[in-house]
């Protein structure tokens, strides 16, 4: 999957601990990580098992912060 941690299980997902969790999505310089820009930041909805995968849904509060 595109997400791949040791915190990340399904028993914290299915119990909800990412409900609602703070996102951040930066644009970063991968030759020197200290180089990034923070593109948007917001929300995740709640988490929801389909399957064999999960799905969440960005809140609305998602934004630009340069907007």
């Amino acid at each position: 999957g595109a997400l791949v941690s040791d915190r990340l299980s399904e028993t914290a997902l299915a119990s909800g601990d990412f409900d609602d969790a703070a996102i951040e999505i930066f644009r970063v310089n991968w030759q020197d990580p200290s180089q990034r820009v923070l593109m948007r930041s917001g929300s995740l909805g709640e988490v929801r098992r389909s399957g064999t995968s999960h799905r969440v849904v960005v809140g609305p509060d998602f934004r630009n912060p340069r907007s």
